[in-house]
């Protein structure tokens, strides 16, 4: 006797049809907010890049504003005042305090400013109590302030009178004053003016040898 096998089917409920490759799923309402958060933050962050920005701009204006303003203001009380150029032709005041019988230390005070084509000379003047006066030429000044020595030699009369004063020569002066303190040297020759010479620029000052 041939059996017969039944197999009974068995309806199973229908499944799902496969996904496709493709993102095919619906979003969900929570997924939709946080995406709509997150492109809220990148606006809120653009927006305060950009605000950043504007600010860093304004102050550094303001910046430049404050060192402009500060380059134009006055000094600050205390500070030193830039030196002024000399005001007026070069002038000389003298002072002298006696050193020695022979020496005296003679120093000048300075203003204003040498004029072109001059030189300045201390110049010795010796008075013989006749009425008559010798103009000895000794060095050139250079608008300076030392201190300087002036000396008469060992066998120089104390009788004289003696004064020194600052003279202004020009060119044919200052050749003529060079020759005679060369003069002065060696005694050889008239080593002295006979008169005044040149425009004086100081007052005469004492020269107390003896």
């Amino acid at each position: 006797m041939t059996e017969v096998f039944s197999i009974a089917a068995t309806t199973s409920p229908p499944s799902d049809p496969p996904e496709s490759s493709g993102w095919r799923r619906s979003v969900s309402a929570p997924h939709i907010g946080a995406l709509v958060g997150m492109a809220g933050l990148g606006v809120a962050i653009i927006s305060a890049f950009i605000g950043y920005a504007s600010w860093r701009g304004d102050e550094k204006e303001r910046q430049g504003a404050i060192s402009g303003a500060s380059s134009a203001s006055p000094s600050p009380a205390g500070a030193s005042p830039s030196p002024s150029p000399p005001v007026g032709p070069l002038r000389f005041k003298l002072d002298s305090e006696r050193v020695d019988a022979h020496t005296v230390e003679v120093t000048p005070t300075s203003t204003g400013a040498a004029r072109k084509g001059l030189t300045y000379w201390f110049v010795v003047a010796v008075s013989w109590g006749d009425g008559n006066t010798d103009y000895y030429p000794r060095f050139e000044l250079h608008g300076d302030d030392d201190p300087f020595l002036v000396t008469i030699p060992e066998d120089a009369s104390a009788d004289a009178t003696r004064t020194g004063r600052v003279y202004a020569f020009n060119a044919q002066q200052t050749a003529d004053a060079k020759i005679r303190v060369e003069r002065q040297k060696t005694r050889d020759g008239e080593d002295f003016f006979p008169e005044d010479t040149g425009d004086p620029v100081s007052t005469a000052v004492p020269l107390p040898f003896g």
